[in-house]
């Protein structure tokens, strides 16, 4: 048996033909796949949540600069604002008091940006893939209100 082995193996490297009556090399196994371990998806998350908020930022950033410089002019909201205030506007922000809270609760609204809500729902989407009790029930509180809102937007059909 040793001899046929070897004459098959010897026939191969060789690459001569293969005689009848002979046993076949085994193939050679596959190499096998390359699992990706804990650190390289974690790295993807993290480059993929770090596009995401630059992306957000980059959105959101020029949009509050430019608030901010209009909170310089007397302005109606529409055409070139020419009418320079300084500080003024301010000023009556912090001061009146309707003005202030009402600047308290914007504050307070924008201490999460939209660039964290990206990773908070990678987050959230993450724990709720989780084999935990009650995940179906979970899922359905925070999907009924997306169904709920089309339910009744849709037209009525008579």
């Amino acid at each position: 048996m040793s001899d046929t082995l070897g004459t098959a193996a010897v026939a191969a490297a060789t690459g001569a033909p293969f005689r009848p009556g002979t046993r076949r090399p085994p193939r050679p196994s596959p190499r096998p796949r390359k699992r990706r371990g804990r650190g390289r998806l974690r790295l993807e998350i993290a480059l993929l949540s770090a596009l995401r908020s630059s992306c957000s930022w980059g959105r959101d950033l020029p949009r509050s600069v430019l608030a901010a410089y209009y909170g310089f002019y007397r302005w109606q909201g529409y055409g070139a604002p020419t009418d320079w205030v300084g500080l003024k506007n301010y000023k009556v922000i912090f001061t009146d008091p309707p003005s202030s809270r009402c600047s308290s609760t914007t504050a307070s609204s924008s201490c999460c940006p939209s660039s964290s809500r990206g990773p908070l729902a990678l987050v959230l989407a993450l724990l709720l893939n989780q084999n935990i009790r009650g995940r179906g029930l979970i899922r359905v509180l925070i999907f009924v209100p997306y169904v709920i809102s089309e339910v009744i937007a849709a037209p009525a059909s008579a």
